[in-house]
């Protein structure tokens, strides 16, 4: 039987949860053999990313991501930056249609799957050319309910990371499914990583009570209430921040705000990683994860700590604090966060057996709802409801 083509589109330009879980649910979709999987992207590197995962991939028009984050609310423009990015995408919404109308045209694929909601521009061009979308909903509950309106007119199917998402839509048995972003659990697995021998590479003292935090420097990810949270703990307590690292130099106001306020003794407990292809051997290394998102949207990095067992604090947050039973698989934090944190940091060090079950009480959960064979198979069905 003749496998039917499917072209997945991808907007981003960085390694995140969005391309992670796309590479996970198109390579188990193409290992189960029924459809032909295609990734189309404009950056160069995520092109790379998703060929060694032996995808296919072909490039792609510039799709006008700052203006698609602007209409779902997943950014502001606050900075002129920010603003000459939106003038600028405005100015090239009607080119990069066109571009993509004709890059469809050529196009053997019926189906088309949008990785994230920013892809307003590519969805107005399928819809042109007569295309089937399945439009993948990965942003959280703050997409106005005009614009939830709008893409859930112009879809065949869309698909939500979870129930919170999903509560954005009208209801429509029909078109709105649930699926799970998938966690690599042959990546994410504890047994894999000597946590004594990554502690030591990392010069953090081996009886030293550890958190780690997934993205960085970054205002969405709470930086700065982590760092005043290690500041009050009463334990001798590391940070370890994966992803793009501290630089005062870099012209960024958040950045400068924290290199001002950091003490020279607490900046030496904070490791910055930088940007990795794989942040499982630092979760291995830490006791607890810590969450605090900004930004309503769905916390991977609680699903990944999850796959290893390890309990989770997360911030009270649409999007974030839904996917956490309070005292059972994590500990839901409340403003003040700082001292809230550190009190709920230091009473997770300080009961290793609450630690463990709600370690354990999480991978039960994670392995039931982000099995990466579980979301392959149903993102799978939706497509081949729109194929046959």
């Amino acid at each position: 039987m003749k496998k039917q083509p499917v072209l997945f589109i991808h907007h981003g330009t960085i390694i995140g949860g969005a391309p992670v879980s796309l590479s996970l649910q198109v390579a188990g979709i193409a290992k189960r053999g029924a459809l032909q999987c295609t990734i189309a992207c404009n950056s160069t590197e995520m092109r790379k990313f998703f060929t060694e995962m032996e995808i296919a991939t072909i490039p792609w028009p510039y799709s006008c991501p700052y203006l698609g984050k602007i209409l779902i609310r997943w950014t502001r423009t606050n900075t002129l930056s920010g603003f000459f990015l939106l003038c600028k995408d405005c100015l090239l919404l009607p080119f990069s249609i066109i571009q993509q109308i004709n890059a469809l045209l050529k196009c053997k694929e019926r189906v088309i799957h949008l990785n994230s909601a920013v892809l307003i521009s590519t969805a107005c061009a399928a819809k042109i050319t007569g295309k089937k979308i399945v439009w993948h909903i990965r942003e959280a509950s703050n997409i106005p309910c005009l614009v939830a309106l709008a893409m859930k007119m112009m879809s065949d199917r869309i698909v939500c990371i979870s129930p919170v998402e999903a509560s954005r839509f009208p209801k429509d048995q029909e078109k709105i499914r649930i699926v799970y972003n998938p966690v690599d659990f042959t990546r994410f697995n504890r047994d894999l990583y000597d946590k004594s021998k990554i502690r030591s590479s990392l010069g953090i003292p081996e009886d030293a009570k550890v958190l780690v935090s997934l993205g960085g420097v970054n205002p969405r990810k709470g930086t700065i209430e982590i760092i005043e949270a290690l500041k009050k703990s009463k334990e001798d307590t590391y940070a370890i921040i994966v992803g793009p690292p501290l630089s005062p130099d870099n012209g960024n106001e958040y950045h400068r705000q924290i290199s001002n306020t950091v003490s020279e003794e607490i900046r030496q407990k904070v490791l910055f990683t930088g940007i990795v292809k794989n942040p499982a051997p630092f979760i291995a290394a830490s006791d607890i994860l810590v969450f605090i998102g900004k930004t309503p949207h769905f916390p991977r990095p609680v699903y990944e700590a999850w796959a290893m067992k390890k309990p989770v604090i997360v911030n009270e947050l649409e999007g974030i604090s839904n996917n956490v039973r309070d005292g059972i698989d994590g500990i839901i934090s409340k403003e003040p966060i700082a001292s809230t944190l550190a009190a709920q940091m230091d009473l997770l060090y300080s009961n290793p057996d609450l630690s463990t079950r709600m370690g354990y009480e999480g991978y039960r959960k994670a392995l039931l709802k982000t099995s990466p064979e579980i979301s392959a198979k149903k993102l799978e069905n939706i497509i081949q409801e729109l194929v046959s």
